[in-house]
């Protein structure tokens, strides 16, 4: 398989069938790329880390399960307040990433719930994501880059989505809060 792999990549390169075809990188090398990547984004803010990578090639997903640190102290989703104490685990849930390497990437979390001395027991903020978003906040911007360009229905096949899902974001986005700010989880008021 590997062989097809280089042929039809060096076909689709125009490289001459005399030189040496471009090396596929494996599994492993992959995933160390791809946590090496993960540097530059938000995932990787503390107490949060990348707990392990797993690639699901029937499926074209690379599968990132991130983790908390159980001392770490993390921020209140609903009023903001940092450095509140975790109070239990909730179930796993994922949200779509920009593509890696042709994957589409999959967060994993269980998202743990906080002890807030002002609300009381809510979720912690998620540095990756908007609350109940099924999406990163770079795809997100991926997807409103690429709506400003061309119309929603050829976006939802660029990033493999349907278009009622991008629908929904952009309403959502159209109708939130005037003077609350629309970027990285920052929902305190700004001045008008």
């Amino acid at each position: 398989m590997n062989d097809l792999l280089t042929r039809g990549s060096r076909a689709r390169t125009n490289q001459p069938a005399d030189q040496t075809p471009m090396r596929i990188p494996s599994m492993s090398e992959t995933a160390k790329l791809f946590n090496e990547a993960l540097a530059f984004i938000q995932v990787q803010e503390k107490p949060w880390y990348v707990e392990s990578t797993s690639f699901d090639v029937e499926q074209w997903e690379l599968v990132v399960h991130l983790n908390v640190e159980a001392d770490g102290l993390l921020r209140c989703s609903a009023c903001g307040r940092e450095a509140c104490k975790p109070y239990d685990i909730r179930a796993p849930r994922r949200w779509r990433h920009l593509d890696f390497l042709g994957y589409q990437t999959i967060l994993v979390c269980a998202i743990p719930r906080v002890t807030c001395p002002s609300c009381g027991i809510r979720l912690a903020e998620l540095p990756w994501a908007r609350p109940r978003s099924g999406w990163t906040w770079a795809f997100e911007h991926r997807i409103a880059e690429l709506a400003t360009k061309m119309p929603l229905n050829e976006v939802a096949e660029v990033v493999d989505e349907s278009p009622r899902r991008l629908k929904r974001l952009a309403v959502h986005h159209a109708t939130a809060p005037v003077g609350f700010a629309k970027s990285r989880g920052d929902t305190t008021r700004q001045d008008t």
